[in-house]
């Protein structure tokens, strides 16, 4: 029999004084098995409360489906490679990319090895996810249909696939878009003003499709965790446990190689294999892309080598490409590890476990500890062969061994510095004196030796600081300096003032853009006004490739007036007048609303907000899409905030409260109490759980 509501009081209590107060609902939230709980507060946040782990993740799928139906319905397209049904011409590659891949067969495949427990969880997701959806059937698409665990799986099978080639040395880069990135930092207690270790969490995705962020918490009688969920998985990928906090950033290992098969002159369906000729695996796919007019059919025949899926053929070539990770289902197992970790020890370990094929993990406990882990299922590969080039089909050399050991990967643990920071750098600037040395680690495990702006201004930051404040935190993950400001606007000003005069530049624009640039602070929140001219000058020639002020000549500064003259006209025919604010210029669209922002637009700088054009302006459509900041007391403190509210539906108030936040760069609470919860729920149901035979 389960406990009466008092003894359940008294023994969790018992429990939370002997486990270091580590927090645990303090007065039975828990509804009977085969019920859920979900109490929603005043962001639309749901906190879903279950006996056991399956009724969890049938709340959570409730949750989510309520919230973001087509969200994981276009997701689940994705999956199947017709997103060009919802999307047009514009998705046909990304459907092709999914068809080449097989990504739905291996799906199947694996859902059919999956053990019967973990069958069961994904099952009850699904079921959770379909009882929404009969509810409001009616005014849902017809492509929203109905949700099964092999759909669950097909999306976390996606998530190597779309990072491996969204990887700056992908082989087939062009078939995706680019620029991903995040940044994170933990500080340990010696640095921290409180004594205890933080966590700043910042994943850099687009604002749109799968990864588009939800927050959920989620608790049983065994474990609890909250932060963000992407919709059509079930689990929190980033967030923390009451015990453990964890993060992310991408990294770059080398994760693909294209082999140049030789194509038989005299039989184009076969290819040259290590002994003779052998024929291309050969199949037909038709897609239904929508027209302003309906939709229309294109067919493709597609080829795959023993190497993988064949990308492009020329000149008696099929150019075939292999992704490391492929088909490893492992990524639920590790998150699902995660939420019940103890430690950075654990979520170390949670990564064991085949899962994620890339990833920069940084962690930081209760305890005090702080951990960094570079992540990866990368190949062995033989140190003789050029991997950074097409490679020859049938050398020997030139195939993969197995991954690289997990206790060969690069791991950092309580460093004396007292802090850790990753923005997509290469593993050995994570920290002072990290004690990871590039030349020792396995060939191309990490394929960059880079410390670019973010990862030098966030090292800036820490290590001057030795009493690092939980505002001060906030303060740091979304710092806006320009550090090409920094460079170029000195480099500016002294030849201003050493050419002006021989130039005839007074009373000029440049003149007058040099004045504004002097007051300048190069920092790009919303309501300066120098950033917009230095973008405006900045995009008329891009000097990315110049890092260091000796680079820039006499001649170079001469010339660059003159641009910057010519930058400010043109700010001022686009605007009326030179000072604009920067949030007049860099806007977030979400509905019919825009919002001004604060961020780099195509600078990398701490508050990243990446830019797209539109017809009528500029509009942020990657940048910061989740961002959670944890101190580790015991009992966690944290604050969260990302771009859009909880729904997708334009009509709830949850629609765009977060949107407000996000555009003044503020953060939300993040309750984890039950006592918290409940003093700023604004609704509570409690369902029935129903299989898909019930509903």
């Amino acid at each position: 029999m389960k406990p009466s509501r008092v003894l359940l009081c008294t023994a969790l209590l018992a429990v939370a004084l002997l486990s270091s107060c580590q927090p645990q609902p303090a007065d039975g939230p828990f509804p009977e098995a085969g019920k859920v709980r979900i109490i929603r507060d005043s962001y639309g946040v749901p906190h879903i409360y279950a006996a056991d782990e399956g009724d969890l993740l049938y709340g959570l799928g409730y949750a989510c489906a309520s919230d973001r139906p087509e969200q994981i319905f276009a997701t689940v397209l994705t999956t199947h490679g017709r997103l060009a049904e919802l999307w047009g011409e514009g998705a046909l590659q990304n459907d092709l990319m999914m068809r080449l891949f097989r990504l739905r067969p291996l799906a199947e495949e694996k859902t059919a090895s999956l053990e019967n427990d973990k069958l069961s969880l994904l099952q009850a997701y699904c079921d959770g996810v379909n009882a929404a959806l009969q509810e409001r059937r009616d005014t849902l698409p017809e492509w929203v249909t109905s949700l099964e665990p092999v759909d669950v799986v097909a999306i976390a099978l996606m998530v190597n696939i779309d990072f491996a080639l969204l990887s700056r040395d992908s082989p087939v880069a062009d078939m995706r878009r680019s620029g991903i990135g995040s940044n994170q930092f933990a500080v340990a207690p010696q640095r921290s003003a409180s004594g205890h270790a933080m966590l700043s969490i910042d994943p850099h995705l687009m604002f749109n499709g799968t990864y588009r962020w939800t927050e959920a918490h989620l608790v049983t009688e065994d474990y609890q965790t909250v932060g963000a969920v992407i919709p059509g998985l079930p689990l929190v990928g980033l967030g923390h446990n009451g015990k453990v906090a964890w993060s992310t950033t991408v990294n770059y290992p080398d994760l693909g190689d294209a082999y140049a098969e030789e194509i038989n002159p005299d039989n184009p369906a076969q290819y040259r294999g290590p002994t003779g000729w052998l024929d291309f695996e050969r199949w037909t796919e038709t897609f239904r892309i929508k027209t302003a007019d309906g939709f229309e059919e294109q067919t493709r025949e597609c080829l795959a080598s023993r190497h993988g899926p064949v990308v492009a053929v020329a000149e008696g070539k099929a150019y075939a490409v292999k992704i490391a990770g492929l088909g490893e289902i492992g990524i639920i197992d590790q998150y699902m590890a995660l939420a019940r970790a103890d430690d950075v020890n654990d979520v170390i370990e949670a990564f064991r476990t085949p899962g994620f094929n890339m990833q920069n993990v940084v962690s930081a406990d209760t305890e005090g500890n702080i951990a960094y882990l570079y992540n990866t299922l990368c190949p062995w590969r033989d140190p003789g062969v050029e991997w950074d080039k097409v490679l020859p089909p049938n050398d020997p050399r030139a195939e993969w061994g197995k991954y690289i050991s997990f206790d060969e990967l690069p791991k950092v643990v309580n460093p004396e510095s007292g802090w850790l920071q990753n923005c997509n750098d290469s593993p050995w600037y994570v920290t002072e004196n990290s004690g990871i040395v590039a030349e020792e680690l396995p060939n191309r495990l990490c394929t960059i030796d880079r410390l670019g702006d973010r990862g030098r201004k966030l090292t800036e930051l820490l290590s001057a600081d030795d009493s690092i404040t939980y505002d001060e935190m906030f303060a740091y993950a979304g710092d806006t300096e320009v550090l090409r400001a920094r460079l170029w606007v000195p480099a500016l000003l002294d030849g201003y003032d050493r050419f002006a005069g021989r130039m005839s530049l007074a009373g000029t624009e440049t003149e007058e853009a040099i004045e504004l640039l002097r007051g300048w602070d190069y920092h790009c929140d919303a309501d300066s006004t120098a950033m917009a001219l230095f973008f405006t000058w900045w995009e008329r020639g891009n000097f990315s490739s110049i890092d260091d002020a000796s680079q820039i000549s006499d001649d170079i500064k001469q010339k660059q007036m003159i641009e910057l003259g010519a930058a400010a006209a043109e700010l001022k025919a686009a605007h009326g007048r030179l000072d604009v604010p920067w949030g007049d210029v860099l806007r977030l669209r979400h509905g019919d609303k825009t919002w001004p922002l604060s961020g780099g637009g195509i600078f990398s700088v701490l508050r990243a907000a990446y830019v797209r054009r539109g017809g009528d302006g500029m509009y942020v459509s990657q940048g910061a899409s989740y961002q959670m900041v944890v101190e580790m007391t015991p009992v966690p403190v944290a604050r969260s905030c990302f771009p859009f509210g909880v729904s997708e539906d334009p009509s709830s108030p949850h629609f765009s409260d977060m949107t407000e936040l996000y555009s003044r760069m503020e953060y939300k609470p993040v309750w984890f109490t039950l006592e918290d919860v409940e003093a700023n729920a604004e609704s509570t149901v409690e369902l029935e759980v129903k299989s898909n035979s019930e509903q």
